[in-house]
Formats: C-alpha cells, structure tokens, sequence
C-alpha cells in the first residue's frame, strides 16, 4: 500500500481529479485526507493500492504533470503494516506468557 500526499490551493479542483486518475488506472482506494493548512492551501493525502497493470510511479508522474500541484511525498506503508502485525503478534505471545 503507498500514501502520497500534496498540496494545493486548488482542492476542488485537484483532488477530484485525483481520485478520478486513481480510478481509471483500476487502484485500489483505502483513505482519502484534506486537511487544511491555512484558508488558502490544503494538504490532500490518499492512501491507495496499485491493483491494475499500471504501477504506482504511474500514478504520481501524473500527478507531477497537474499544474498547482506542490510539495508532492510519497511513502510506502507496507513495511509499517508488516511492522504493526508482527509487534501485535509480539504481544499476544507477551501476554500468553504471563
């Protein structure tokens, strides 16, 4: 699963469109985030799987290519899901123990 985020003074207009590329290319949408920076900039975050033939750098190049778009991030959160499990199978087997 990858997140990215970016901001933008456009968020009616940028995040739609967004979500709408997220479809097309047949990827998988977990969450979706506006939170607003100040009244004129909003960071919009969506958390997403690449499930179609296109991978996920696809994804962002063209989110590169949207005028207004800035300070786009992505991360990968597969390390911190596989890190969540393992720590909550850690602890069951702590607490089996005592």
């Amino acid at each position: 699963m990858k997140r990215i985020s970016f901001r933008t003074r456009a968020v009616f207009d940028h995040m739609p469109r967004a979500l709408d590329v997220l479809n097309r290319m047949d990827f998988r949408l977990h969450a979706a985030r506006v939170n607003m920076i100040c009244s004129e900039v909003a960071e919009v975050e969506i958390e997403f799987e690449a499930t179609g033939l296109l991978s996920a750098s696809v994804f962002i190049n063209r989110l590169r290519q949207m005028h207004g778009i800035t300070e786009l991030d992505e991360r990968s959160l597969e390390g911190a899901v596989q890190n969540a499990g393992a720590l909550a199978g850690h602890e069951m087997r702590a607490a089996a123990l005592r």
